[in-house]
């Protein structure tokens, strides 16, 4: 092999593995709207932000209701999730939600493997945390179609096994923590050089639908 040719080869290296260790260090973040429905009328509207660094990641955002159910409810959240990444692997930090309607106001929060919850002012006993991926880190940090997955919201888990073979949309039959069964469709895309769910479809007595809305650029 020649010197010249080697030093070809090295400088190629050397270009690659420096692009490699830049591209792995650049944070990213973007903001994502959704809107709800639910038995095909709008229900409700999200906001996410997602902040994934080479160290660290935030998933923070609110959702309200709309229409007839914030009629009957004038339901809000805000929530967040933040984690570390260990190994590669997503590790949570904090996980919480404040929310009100119907004239409560409940504070939720996961952190070092206890669930704390405030209800009113009210402070409940600490519990242990539910086992499990929490449904924001699970969504946005570490999307895939594991064939078996225990997810958690805080105050309830879930355990969704997959079923049918595409491989473009993540089926789910779910069943819950009070026992209730339905099917779950995630539908993932890359937005933003993020994977985020495009779609979630819970299919159940009435049919709600998340949608990611998409703006012209």
């Amino acid at each position: 092999m020649s010197s010249v040719r080697a030093a070809n080869i090295r400088s190629m290296k050397w270009l690659i593995s420096w692009t490699l260790v830049f591209s792995s260090c650049v944070a990213q973040a973007a903001t994502f709207e959704y809107q709800a429905y639910i038995g095909g009328i709008k229900a409700g509207h999200a906001t996410v932000h997602v902040d994934l660094g080479q160290e660290f990641y935030e998933v923070s955002g609110s959702a309200r209701a709309e229409g007839l159910v914030d009629a009957l409810s004038s339901w809000y959240t805000k929530f967040s999730s933040t984690g570390k990444f260990v190994a590669g692997n997503a590790e949570l930090i904090e996980y919480r939600y404040i929310e009100k309607g119907d004239h409560k106001r409940r504070d939720v929060s996961v952190r070092d493997g206890e669930l704390r919850v405030i209800k009113n002012g009210k402070e409940r006993p600490l519990r242990p945390a539910f086992p499990g991926v929490d449904v924001l880190t699970a969504l946005y940090i570490n999307p895939n179609c594991e064939e078996e997955k225990q997810l958690h919201s805080g105050r309830h888990w879930y355990v969704l096994k997959r079923i049918g073979p595409d491989a473009d949309v993540c089926r789910y039959h779910v069943i819950d923590d009070d026992g209730d069964s339905y099917d779950a469709e995630f539908v993932y895309g890359e937005r933003e050089n993020l994977i985020i769910p495009v779609s979630i479809t819970i299919s159940g007595f009435l049919t709600g639908r998340m949608v990611l809305v998409e703006h012209e650029k």
